[in-house]
């Protein structure tokens, strides 16, 4: 006779609480005659994620998973019909008429397969009839409502294009437009060139209301437009539009001197879109940008040393760049900076007298050692030399100098197997 399954006193009690649980939810529905989406759908709330009890439930084959009103497959043949009808309105050219026969539909079939259809009807309805600001939150409730949307390439193509219009037709910035750096005040560099547009002062100052021009928003075009950028490549990623996006948004910002905010979108694109067509000049523009947020020697190195280490990485990614001996040129002027910072702590710590001297010993080494052929190496070694022992008994022995190559000379070189020829093009005596 074949054994039967003991179960311990946690099992019984485990599955006593399964089934009474099961039971329990089967009757209330018996009783009240309701199912569990009719329920949801007369007290307006939303479907929540099942918990562990449901999700054990369902793998036992205990309870069937309900039908989420969101995704409802369903809808009557009159709501279909007017759809269908208001599509109608739409390709004859009304689309002031669509749209109200669209936004009413989303209204009365939310929660529907219908409503990703009638919605983006409603945002195409308005984007037609130039009304942008609208079009702009009607697609951000489509991407909220339904974020894989088959309509996502139209909607982000129009919010970008929507995104130029409110930012009056810009370009994207090239790595050629921007101006050398200005070394002695790197933030006060010039900007690249903008479009000569038509002066509002409501663009200008972004709380003040717009009454004037309907295809804007009443309040911040610029920041409305900002936002669309964030929607294309917030929502769609993967998409053609979303590199594009963030390059204009980095392009908008760096226009304005705004470094570190174009700096953080450079960074998206290098971080994100490897395979970018930008990513060259997401490199150059971000070390650039870098360099600009520098505000000298008294200040934070932090973006000097990533604007140097964002070049080296650029010279090395793209060794066929056009803007090669401009970010070499550059290098070296930031290895100058980086010196003129270390000098600057030497005087620092001489100014406090005798007692820091070993910390003038510190800095005097660092010099010398990181940067021995800058324009303040000869007064360190000499500050060095003066030191006493004492003073530099903890720090290693300082390398060698470098050697100092005399300038090539153009003379004659004596004694040559030449005689009185002239010695062959570029033989120079050193």
């Amino acid at each position: 006779m074949p054994r039967r399954a003991k179960l311990t006193p946690r099992l019984t009690l485990l599955s006593t609480l399964c089934f009474g649980a099961a039971g329990c939810a089967s009757i209330d529905q018996a009783m009240l005659g309701v199912d569990s989406n009719d329920r949801v759908a007369m007290l307006g709330e939303e479907p929540k994620p099942p918990g562990a009890m449901d999700r054990f439930l369902y793998a036992a084959g205990l309870k069937k998973k309900e039908v989420s009103p969101y995704m409802r497959p369903t809808v009557p043949a009159e709501a279909q019909a007017a759809y269908e009808d208001a599509q109608r309105l739409f390709d004859s050219g009304d689309h002031k008429a669509a749209e109200e026969a669209a936004h009413k539909l989303a209204k009365k079939y939310r929660d529907t397969v219908l409503e990703e259809d009638v919605l983006f009807l409603e945002a195409e309805s308005q984007f037609q009839r130039k009304r942008y600001a609208a079009a702009q939150d009607t697609y951000a409730e489509l991407f909220e409502r339904f974020p894989s949307t088959r309509y996502m390439d139209r909607c982000t193509s129009h919010l970008f294009e929507i995104s130029r219009y409110w930012l009056q037709s810009p370009e994207i910035v090239k790595s050629a437009e921007i101006q050398p750096v200005n070394f002695d005040a790197p933030s006060r560099s010039p900007l690249p060139s903008k479009k000569k547009t038509s002066f509002d002062v409501t663009r200008t100052v972004p709380f003040l209301p717009n009454v004037a021009d309907r295809t804007r928003p009443f309040f911040d075009t610029e920041g409305r437009a900002l936002e669309a950028l964030k929607s294309i490549w917030l929502n769609d990623p993967t998409g053609e539009l979303a590199d594009d996006a963030l390059m204009l948004s980095a392009s908008h910002y760096l226009r304005k001197g705004d470094y570190l905010e174009a700096d953080r979108f450079y960074d998206i694109l290098r971080e994100e879109y490897p395979k970018s067509p930008h990513l060259e000049d997401a490199f150059v523009l971000g070390s650039h940008v870098k360099l600009m947020s520098y505000q000298g020697a008294a200040y934070d190195e932090k973006s000097l040393l990533e604007a140097e280490k964002l070049k080296e990485s650029t010279l090395k990614l793209f060794p066929d760049s056009p803007e090669r001996d401009r970010l070499s040129s550059e290098l070296r002027r930031i290895a100058d900076l980086e010196a003129e910072r270390r000098w600057q702590m030497v005087e620092f710590w001489r100014g406090k007298g005798r007692r820091y001297s070993r910390s003038v010993a510190v800095q005097c080494h660092a010099l010398l050692t990181e940067y021995p052929n800058s324009k303040y190496a000869a007064e360190a070694r000499k500050i060095y030399s003066e030191l006493s022992a004492d003073d530099k008994k903890h720090l290693p022995p300082l390398p060698t100098p470098p050697r100092v190559v005399p300038e090539p000379s153009l003379e004659r070189i004596p004694n040559e197997p030449y005689g009185e020829a002239e010695p062959p093009a570029g033989r120079v005596k050193l």
